[in-house]
């Protein structure tokens, strides 16, 4: 018998661009030449554009921090499927993997509190959580709609505020989908199997991952959906202390509680 356990995240990106946005949006164009990089020798690649350093665009070289890219492109390669394999390439940084509400949690350089301390933007749109700053829609987030990652280590407060005081985690979303002349394109992957845990706890994981875009004269469209299903084997509840049922009953553990409860 299996229970599903069901964790599912949509992101819709939505961007009417007029003159005013493109201005904006300008320094975090599609035209940088990460998705070559591979191919580049290191005078070319330092000649590369970020945005995330200064909040500006500027060659790698010129870059007043420590920035890693991440691009698309290598993501295919090294078969990420979510944004947890890419952080659990990060040097410096450690993961919670609970399957619960906020899915996993990514801490930086040893910082473990319930604040995130690193800031987790959208092209240039801040996403942490404005009361509580946590990046709850990590799991969210569609790979097949990120043309690049930019990560800053090091403190950026003196760019972005007190929120980035351990680094800045950037996503460059794809502005261009059109290819052969096209002004639209899409984006689909599928994955799925099963994966074992310790004790011999199985899960069947199943993912989905679409994006689509549209892009004519200064108007620009983004439209990206991801799904993960996870489904866990009920019998292997029984190893974890914690889902023991009679515990719940353990006047040892809960005394007077109990009475309240019932």
């Amino acid at each position: 018998m299996k229970r599903a356990l069901s964790i599912t995240g949509i992101v819709l990106l939505v961007c009417g661009m007029t003159a005013s946005h493109a201005a904006a949006d300008e320094s975090i164009g599609d035209n940088a030449g990460w998705g070559d990089a591979a191919e580049l020798d290191l005078m070319a690649l330092m000649n590369l554009e970020v945005v995330s350093a200064s909040n500006t665009a500027e060659k790698l070289s010129q870059a007043p921090a420590s920035v890693l890219v991440v691009t698309g492109n290598e993501m295919v390669e090294r078969g990420y499927s979510s944004l947890i394999d890419i952080f659990a390439d990060l040097p410096g940084v450690d993961l919670a993997i609970t399957y619960g509400d906020l899915y996993y949690k990514a801490y930086w350089r040893g910082y473990r509190k319930d604040a995130s301390p690193f800031l987790f933007m959208i092209d240039g749109r801040i996403m942490n959580h404005l009361w509580f700053n946590r990046t709850d829609m990590l799991a969210a987030v569609s790979l097949s709609n990120i043309e690049r990652v930019e990560v800053v280590y090091g403190p950026a407060s003196a760019v972005y505020g007190p929120n980035a005081m351990m680094g800045v985690f950037h996503i460059i979303t794809k502005k261009d989908y059109g290819k052969d002349g096209n002004d639209y394109g899409a984006s689909v992957s599928f994955s799925g199997g099963t994966f074992m845990q310790k004790a011999g706890t199985s899960f069947d994981e199943r993912r989905a991952d679409v994006s689509m875009g549209y892009n004519k004269d200064d108007f620009s469209l983004q439209l990206s959906s991801s799904m993960h299903n996870l489904g866990m084997d009920e019998d292997s509840l029984d190893q974890y202390m914690y889902t023991d049922p009679t515990m719940a009953n353990d006047r040892n553990l809960w005394g007077t509680a109990l009475d309240v409860a019932s």
